[in-house]
């Protein structure tokens, strides 16, 4: 109790107080995320909608072509909209995706920019299918979602790796990186225009699933490294491969088509700045199980903290050292015998203090609300302040914070997310 235990009577009234009772309830026409501190949007076929953070109308609505289906958004700094859209074309079946950005003028959005994104730029990549695995088949390029990041840049997370995309002289977006990288980022964290924090989960059916924390640093590319990516290029480029192509590694044996790839791939390569080097910060196998994860969250502008399945990983920002690690296990009565038991899903959420170094960790219907505490020497310890069960709130629910200013929080069903709740 000493050890983990700093019960706090002032906490749990301030826990009733923000979800005892239900601000707000409203219903969506697909499911509602935040696009920026306290702006909820929706994405589907029918178009993007945004509403205002108080009334939940809605401020700003933008329709798309019917072969185009929009799956991921975001605002810049310069209040740009960037929309990563699936798209139907076939006359051009190697380029599936499209970025959109929308600029804003004289409070209106309009289509300012179009470009198409595929795999051109990546090695090929292959990989095995089939009953017993005894079929090579190209493993075809698909866009994840895209990340906003300072400078008015944005990243385009793919199961190939990660672009870059900024703003050029014209004022118009380009690409200034591409790498290689494993699919399944699940978190990208900002540290400064030069450094990020990735968070990758690889599933392999249930045995050695792996979480990796990586530091990311961006450098400006080299002439070497551009004369070798080019090298490569022309050998194993993406577009040198039919879609399915089996055991065999068809070429493109029309000499008119090479030399407009020959000139695609100059182009790309010359638009080229910066390249990236990756470090290892964990690397943590959990055999037998998914895995989830939940959020993260910055305390004292110090700490970095995700959570993985019932596990809490703590990082140094600092130093961008791995800290400790945490396991929440939770009491119970099984078959009459007193047990630990495993959740499998538990989210964690930031909650606004003037010390900056509280969270709270939502399991079903309970809350509870801890305290990180250091010392000079960087050793770290939680504490839970208080704890508290809500019979208030629905079964399923996944918890969102709503603001990163306040502890407002909205909640919708895992099963219906179209309706939300906020507290």
């Amino acid at each position: 109790m000493e050890l983990h235990y700093k019960i706090n009577s002032q906490k749990i009234k301030e826990l009733k107080l923000a979800f005892n009772q239900l601000e707000l309830k409203a219903k969506f026409e697909s499911k509602p995320k935040i696009l920026k501190d306290g702006i909820l949007y929706t994405l589907s076929k029918a178009g993007f909608i945004m509403y205002d953070n108080k009334f939940l109308k809605k401020i700003l609505e933008i329709k798309f072509k019917p072969t185009i289906i929009p799956f991921s958004a975001i605002l810049l700094d310069n209040n740009d909209l960037v929309f990563a859209c699936f798209i139907y074309d076939k006359d051009d079946l190697n380029n599936k995706y499209v970025l959109l950005i929308y600029r804003l003028k004289e409070k209106q959005y309009y289509l300012f920019q179009e470009i198409k994104e595929g795999g051109f730029g990546y090695l090929s990549r292959f990989g095995k299918r089939g009953f017993c695995a005894n079929t090579i088949n190209k493993i075809e390029y698909k866009v994840d979602y895209l990340k906003s990041i300072s400078g008015n840049k944005f990243i385009c997370v793919s199961n190939y790796g990660i672009k870059i995309y900024s703003l050029n002289g014209n004022n118009e977006y380009s690409l200034v990186l591409l790498n290689k990288h494993l699919n399944d980022i699940k978190i990208i964290y900002e540290l400064n225009n030069n450094k990020f924090i990735f968070c990758t989960l690889k599933d392999t059916f249930m045995w050695d699933n792996t979480v990796l924390m990586e530091l990311i640093e961006l450098n400006k590319i080299t002439k070497e490294e551009l004369d070798d990516k080019l090298k490569n290029l022309e050998k194993y480029g993406y577009h040198l491969n039919t879609r399915n192509s089996g055991c065999y590694n068809f070429r493109i044996e029309n000499e008119e088509r090479k030399k407009i790839y020959k000139s695609q791939i100059l182009k790309l390569i010359e638009s080229l700045k910066l390249t990236c080097s990756f470090k290892e910060i964990i690397k943590y196998i959990e055999n037998g199980r998914n895995l989830n994860s939940s959020n993260y969250i910055i305390l004292k502008k110090k700490y970095f903290i995700v959570m993985i399945n019932n596990n809490i990983f703590i990082i140094n920002l600092i130093d961008s050292k791995f800290l400790k690690k945490y396991k929440i296990l939770i009491d119970a009565i099984n078959d009459g015998k007193d047990s630990l038991f495993i959740y499998d899903f538990m989210e964690i959420q930031k909650w606004n203090n003037s010390e900056d170094n509280e969270f709270v960790l939502f399991i079903d219907k309970n809350v509870i609300l801890f305290e990180l505490n250091d010392d000079e020497i960087d050793t770290i310890n939680l504490k839970i302040l208080c704890y508290s069960y809500f019979p208030n709130i629905a079964d399923n629910q996944i918890f969102q914070k709503l603001s990163e200013k306040h502890n407002k929080f909205y909640s919708y069903d895992k099963n219906s997310s179209h309706i939300i709740s906020i507290y």
